[in-house]
Formats: structure tokens, C-alpha cells, sequence
């Protein structure tokens, strides 16, 4: 099943789940920005001015006071231009990405005051905030559209760029990912998530790009946002 078509899908299956009033069910809308970690990265962290908005919808099943099992979709974009960089040598090379990013993912999430909630009986009695952290694991397809620069290349670069043109790499694959967030709730049925995560799927061709930069080390990505949910 293409990745594109999942949300209603899901959304189907949590307003279902919802309806049968247990408690323990919950779904909402997500809505953040994504980030790039990658060849055209020349720091640790992403860089903001190359944040894109991200989108999606989510299912969380409460397995625990504490703990809660979630699947979620998120699409959205991922992009990178070296012009952005302090680093004259890259401003010069000249290189950009631009791919649609989409993400299935199911995650384990664990909230550390989660049990303040509840009473002995397990009756939620009270609105509370709490850490929490997560993992994941799941599909992300993401479909770069590269740009190699002006070709004012030596014959050895020419010929990097010339392997990644004609790199066979699949779009989707298997991912992980983990990250903190902060939960509040704003009543009894809903709850407020602030939320940040980092990602990988293993591959070098998030943009497109491997064997012309640095070969050696994965592409990562990042989504930060909130989270709105109603059980």
C-alpha cells in the first residue's frame, strides 16, 4: 500500500476505536516542522531557516498509567541548499535537495508522572502535565529531487556526482527514531503535546546525495511539534 494513502485510513481505525468509550484510546492531529541532518549539514544540529511544515494524524493506546502504545502518520518535506551554510567551500559547491517526506510509525512512549492521574480504582481524578519520553520504529519514504550544482567540478567529483545521478536506492525503508516530549492535560479527554524527535532510515540518499559528500555516515531527520488529542 502506497504510504500517501494511509491517512484516512488511520483516522478511520482511531475514530473507531474511540467510539467505543473505554478510556484507553485516544487520536488527534499532529502539526510541527521537520529538519535535515545530512551532506548538506555542516553542524551537529539542523539549521532553523530550513525548517518545513509537517502534518499528520495519530492513534495512541494507553497500555499502563504510564505507558501508551502509538501509531501515527506525518508528511511533510525535507530540504537543504548549501548556500545556506557559513562554510565558503560548500556556498561554492553549490548543492540543494527538496523531497516529500512520509511517515508510518508505531512507538512505545512512556510518561513518567502518567500515574498521577489516577485514583487507587484507576479513575483518572486529575488533570496533570508530565515528561515522557519515546521510541519508534516504522516506514518513512522520502523522494529527493537534487541539484549537483553549477558543474564547475574537478574529473573525480564529476564522477561522484555522476554515481549518485545514477544510484539505485529505494525511497522507502525501515526507520527508527526516539525522542522527549511534554504532555498536558487541558481536561479530562484532552491532552496537549509539545514534542521532539530525531530519525533515521539507514540510508546516505535522504537527498539524493552520497557518494559526492560523505559516504560513510547515515542522513537523519527531525520533527518537532505538538501534538492534539481527544479520547
Amino acid at each position: 500500500m502506497n504510504l500517501r494513502t494511509l491517512p484516512l485510513l488511520i483516522l478511520f481505525t482511531g475514530l473507531a476505536h474511540m467510539a467505543l468509550a473505554q478510556k484507553k484510546w485516544e487520536g488527534g492531529l499532529s502539526l510541527g516542522l521537520a529538519n535535515y541532518l545530512g551532506d548538506l549539514v555542516d553542524t551537529p544540529y539542523p539549521r532553523p531557516e530550513e525548517s518545513q511544515l509537517t502534518y499528520g494524524l495519530h492513534v495512541r493506546r494507553r497500555l499502563s498509567p504510564n505507558a501508551g502504545l502509538r501509531l501515527h502518520y506525518l508528511r511533510g518535506t525535507l530540504a537543504s541548499d548549501d548556500y545556506n551554510s557559513d562554510d565558503q567551500a560548500l556556498r561554492d559547491r553549490g548543492f540543494t535537495f527538496n523531497a516529500l517526506l512520509t511517515e508510518l510509525a508505531l512507538g512505545l512512549d512512556y510518561e513518567l508522572r502518567g500515574h498521577k492521574r489516577f485514583n487507587r480504582e484507576g479513575r483518572m481524578v486529575r488533570n496533570i502535565w508530565t515528561p515522557y519520553g519515546f521510541v519508534q520504529g516504522g516506514l518513512s519514504t522520502v523522494s529527493p529531487e537534487t541539484g549537483y550544482g553549477n558543474g564547475d567540478f574537478s574529473p573525480e567529483m564529476k564522477d561522484r556526482i555522476r554515481a549518485d545521478r545514477q544510484a539505485d536506492y529505494a525511497a522507502t525503508r525501515m526507520g527508527l527514531g526516539a525522542g522527549l516530549g511534554l504532555r498536558f492535560d487541558l481536561d479530562k479527554r484532552t491532552t496537549l503535546s509539545l514534542e521532539t524527535g530525531l530519525r533515521t532510515s539507514f540510508s546516505d540518499y535522504l537527498d539524493g546525495i552520497s557518494q559526492a559528500a560523505n559516504p560513510d555516515n547515515f542522513d537523519w531527520y527531525t520533527f518537532t511539534g505538538v501534538h492534539l488529542s481527544i479520547d
